[in-house]
């Protein structure tokens, strides 16, 4: 549990009072749904069983009860379980209140990033409806929106002759509300969010860097005559043998890791390597 130890702030009696969607009570029961976020979110076997004989804490239950809310939450907007596993209260946005938390979860089906994503649970504004937002809808839409963009832009792919391999992603940490979900069009996702494009050509013999550059301009045009803000990395990619297909995920490791190893070192020919980096920025607001 995030800084779980009793040292962090609980609400005032104000607070606790005026909070309608989370109410603490003294000696409350903790219930089976409360203790299994307990020990999920890391609070110690020494915290359940006292709570368990003599009630929640309240220092406790500001970690629990919001996490178990945002379980439930994520549910009911996606249709699939979803386990916290970690919780850090007091994370209003000027970092003084302490009406917010942050959760950690991972998606039951296996979904989403290995390591969890964020959930941020607000209750500062109206108590009764806390606001929620979060990164797994990043991962959610991941496939759609690559599919999405690198369609639009499939033209001017085709018709360049270093067959480049292109990918569009956005940010895994992108925090979305609840203004988007399952139900939302894609093309609404993609024109309400900044998105990356990747460009990425396969070094052969005979492919100058001027050729190279006509192709990663071409791509920028049409990525421009889509409307939606990208930012733009291409990379010629090197070192890479016959038999290995350039994909996505080996450009991406290549330009942000590697840089092409020099001839006679004994990495050249061996690792991928990245030259010709450019980057760009089209439909910026």
């Amino acid at each position: 549990m995030g800084n779980g130890s009793g040292t962090q702030p609980t609400p005032d009696a104000s607070t606790t009072e005026a909070t309608g969607y989370f109410s603490w009570s003294e000696g409350m029961e903790l219930t089976d749904e409360l203790e299994r976020v307990a020990r999920n979110i890391g609070c110690e076997e020494r915290v359940v069983e006292r709570m368990k004989a003599d009630g929640v804490d309240e220092d406790a239950y500001w970690h629990i009860a919001p996490a178990l809310a945002t379980e439930q939450h994520l549910e009911e907007k996606y249709g699939i379980g979803f386990t916290a596993i970690d919780c850090y209260y007091n994370l209003s946005d000027n970092q003084s209140g302490t009406d917010a938390c942050m959760v950690r979860l991972t998606a039951d089906d296996g979904s989403g990033p290995a390591d969890g994503f964020l959930a941020r649970c607000d209750w500062n504004d109206d108590a009764a409806h806390p606001v929620w937002t979060e990164t797994y809808f990043a991962s959610y839409i991941a496939e759609s929106y690559d599919a999405y963009v690198t369609g639009l832009v499939s033209d001017a792919v085709a018709a360049c002759e270093s067959a480049p391999v292109v990918a569009a992603t956005i940010d895994a940490y992108t925090m979305f509300g609840d203004d988007m979900g399952p139900d939302t069009p894609i093309e609404d996702v993609a024109r309400a969010n900044v998105g990356a494009l990747a460009i990425y050509v396969r070094d052969a013999p005979g492919l100058t860097e001027e050729a190279y550059d006509a192709d990663v301009a071409a791509i920028t045009e049409a990525a421009r005559a889509t409307g939606l803000h990208l930012l733009i990395d291409a990379a010629c990619i090197t070192n890479l043998s016959e038999t290995t297909e350039l994909t996505p995920e080996i450009g991406d490791s290549a330009r942000r890791e590697y840089i092409a190893p020099s001839a006679g070192t004994d990495l050249a020919g061996v690792l991928p390597g990245a030259k010709w980096k450019r980057s760009d920025v089209v439909n910026k607001a």
